[in-house]
């Protein structure tokens, strides 16, 4: 597929733990530990739809933080490429303020790209042969594609939806990485390249 140009949706990195102290998370704290000014303090929502999930909203640096049973998320909706985005140190504050490392069972990346192609995309190379055969359609107006695989130990979860716009496709990559320890100095290097190899599978396809 030749990209005519992308729109990076979100980036997300998360954490999983075998349990998370919500007791100690309050709207004070993950203000504090992200030194909101008194203006984005005024204009950062706190939500706490339940006792065991706790979000904090950042509008101004487009960043939520997310605490929902076991698990932290940290979401950057700037549409800034992983080697731009600052999502890395909002990742490691909340993961040093907020969790106890020792607690950690997983954590992993997930990527958000609205591609759009130079031409319209043929959906029938989304669909096997016998299933295009089944359906006995005159034509494919749309189809999408969800593939599972593991390597070295991590999890991937490639998944391609249609928009209702023939050149345009939403990818979306998730990669589950089950250690316990995490090396934030190999992080970044480990979120750019995930990126990257997202950005060659969408140039094959």
């Amino acid at each position: 597929m030749k990209i005519q140009s992308q729109e990076i949706k979100q980036l997300n990195i998360t954490a999983v733990f075998t349990e998370v102290d919500h007791t100690s998370i309050t709207p004070e704290k993950m203000r504090k530990i992200f030194e909101l000014t008194k203006e984005e303090n005024k204009t950062s929502p706190f939500l706490e739809p339940s006792q065991f999930i706790k979000i904090l909203g950042i509008p101004s640096r487009q960043k939520d933080i997310i605490i929902e049973g076991e698990r932290l998320r940290v979401n950057d909706k700037g549409g800034k490429k992983p080697q731009d985005s600052d999502l890395i140190r909002y990742f490691q504050i909340a993961f040093r303020e907020l969790t106890k490392k020792d607690k950690l069972i997983a954590y992993g990346f997930n990527y958000d790209i609205l591609v759009i192609s130079e031409k319209k995309v043929d959906f029938k190379k989304f669909l096997g042969t016998n299933v295009i055969k089944s359906l006995s359609a005159t034509s494919i107006l749309e189809s999408g594609l969800r593939v599972l695989s593991t390597k070295k130990e991590k999890r991937y979860d490639l998944q391609i939806s249609p928009t209702g716009d023939p050149k345009r496709l939403l990818f979306h990559l998730n990669v589950h990485c089950p250690f316990k320890k995490i090396d934030f100095e190999q992080l970044q290097k480990q979120f750019k390249e995930n990126y990257l190899s997202l950005i060659k599978i969408i140039e094959k396809i």
